[in-house]
């Protein structure tokens, strides 16, 4: 989702060159796909936790979620986000 988000923010301001109206109508488009894309990674999440673990914890959460997007080596930052949760 980084690329679609940096996309959408791209198009934020106004661009050279770039007609307002068709970039604010371009930008919402990508905006939708990457709501679409959230709606579907958080579904693909649920099932994923449901299928491996019996654990709901914010931590195990957080870790299955991270391991979702290929992140590795971060339980620190996720134990400090799992606190903050509790």
């Amino acid at each position: 989702m980084r690329p679609t988000r940096g996309v959408r923010q791209w198009l934020k301001p106004a661009q050279t060159g770039i007609d307002d109206l068709a970039r604010e109508t371009l930008r919402n488009q990508v905006k939708s796909v990457e709501l679409d894309a959230e709606q579907l990674l958080m579904e693909s999440l649920e099932y994923l936790t449901a299928e491996t673990t019996e654990d709901t914890t914010p931590l195990a959460c957080l870790r299955a979620a991270a391991k979702a997007w290929g992140v590795h080596n971060a339980d620190h930052a996720l134990q400090g986000l799992a606190d903050a949760l509790d």
